[in-house]
């Protein structure tokens, strides 16, 4: 069964059917920055249905820049996305599209797409590296993504590299998202 991933950035809220195999069947874009923070579940709800067309699907995974508190598919903290934060994305999403939806830690989403279809196919154990409006990552040891608490088993972009650093979207000072991101390198 095709199943729809949607990926929630800072720039662009990309929406894709992809078939069991990993091929794109249909997609589409629109940029973050249009979208009015009050109405960016009403746009994820629209790229949804958008992207399904006469596309058969299963469900829907929504990939977001934050911690997820998996249990209750809601983001408990997203720095570059405060307006997401505490709600439940499955019921704001699924009651619009009429769909299930799951929620993940993009950089996790990410890491599990390139392990079972990219270059991460056949390999044991793998680091995925994700670079953006943020900087994030995903771990798989021995075939198995790594969670770790509220999802962030392979979080890198909050580490702290300079204490006097400048300020990152989390709130920390010199984290490696406020170093290296490509929002940092653009400052």
């Amino acid at each position: 069964m095709n199943t729809i991933g949607v990926d929630i950035g800072g720039t662009k809220i990309a929406a894709a059917v992809v078939s069991p195999e990993g091929e794109i069947l249909n997609e589409v874009r629109y940029p973050t920055q249009a979208v009015p923070p009050h109405r960016l579940i009403e746009t994820i709800a629209r790229a949804i249905t958008e992207v399904q067309d006469d596309f058969e699907v299963g469900g829907v995974c929504v990939a977001v820049p934050g911690l997820i508190l998996a249990s209750e598919n809601k983001v408990i903290f997203a720095p570059n996305l405060h307006e997401i934060e505490d709600v439940r994305l499955d019921e704001e999403i699924g009651s619009r599209t009429g769909l299930m939806v799951t929620v993940e830690n993009d950089a996790n989403a990410a890491a599990w797409g390139e392990f079972s279809f990219g270059a991460g196919k056949g390999i044991e154990h793998m680091i995925f590296i994700t670079l953006g409006t943020g900087v994030g990552g995903g771990v798989i040891t021995h075939g198995v993504l790594l969670k770790g608490a509220q999802g962030a088993g392979g979080e890198l972009g909050h580490v702290t590299l300079d204490p006097e650093g400048p300020r990152c979207g989390c709130g920390n000072y010199g984290c490696l998202e406020a170093l290296a991101s490509g929002t940092a390198i653009q400052r």
